[in-house]
């Protein structure tokens, strides 16, 4: 990401009991296994859970890069070229919202 001017050198990844009272406005989920695996994000605003809720997700699916297979520098090409394919797609995705810069 440092490469594309993106610092997410202080990001960590977050338990879905952090946001456990928080209803987003929007969630986006770029991976198939979340869309299968995570209980992130119920559009059921009026369900009790201790997983967050959304009153809007969007799926893309992406190729997953961190099973990436080869070299070092063969997987940091997937790596690459999937954060662009993301990086374009919300772009595309989001570009009317006023302030959406990557």
């Amino acid at each position: 990401m440092k490469e594309i001017g993106i610092d997410i050198s202080n990001q960590r990844s977050k338990t879905p009991q952090e946001f456990q009272d928080t209803i987003f406005d929007l969630a986006v989920m770029v991976c198939d296994r979340a869309k299968v695996a995570c209980p992130i994000c119920s559009t059921n605003l009026q369900l009790p859970t201790k997983s967050p809720k959304a009153r809007e997700v969007i799926h893309k699916s992406f190729e997953d890069p961190a099973v990436a297979v080869g070299s070092e520098e063969e997987q940091l090409i997937v790596f690459r070229r999937v954060r662009d394919e993301i990086k374009d797609w919300i772009l595309q995705t989001f570009e009317k919202f006023e302030g959406c810069q990557i």
